[in-house]
């Protein structure tokens, strides 16, 4: 047997989005970012639709859940479309896991490949 699980997405499951909801967008609204000590900047929390666009239908190209089955401890690595700097088209790689202070899902690595190199690539 496996020490994790791993389970794949292509939507972030609503389940996620409701966790999410609940705590993290209300903070951006009110560029509050109280819920953790450890927040030394904006960008600690993750927010689901932080930088993506409706006008040029940014999505998400996979995500996975992998939990632990020993400990129980889980991560979510999620790849998607999102714009930002003067309209840039970039393919975001977030690794997340749940912070045990503010109980929300962080931020742990974050990498922007551009999206014509992610496309030479495939």
């Amino acid at each position: 047997m496996n020490k994790y699980q791993y389970e794949y997405f292509d939507e972030l499951p609503k389940s996620f989005w409701k966790f999410c909801a609940t705590r993290v967008l209300k903070e951006d609204v009110d560029k509050t970012f109280t819920l953790c000590k450890y927040n030394t900047h904006n960008n600690h929390h993750f927010n689901p639709t932080r930088y993506m666009s409706d006008l040029h239908k940014d999505k998400y190209l996979k995500v996975v859940s992998i939990q632990n089955r020993y400990n129980g401890d889980g991560k979510w690595h999620i790849v998607r479309q999102i714009h930002k700097n003067g309209n840039h088209k970039y393919i975001e790689f977030v690794e997340l896991y749940l912070c045990r202070v503010c109980e929300v899902w962080c931020i742990k690595k974050t990498y922007h490949l551009p999206s014509k190199v992610y496309q030479a690539i495939l």
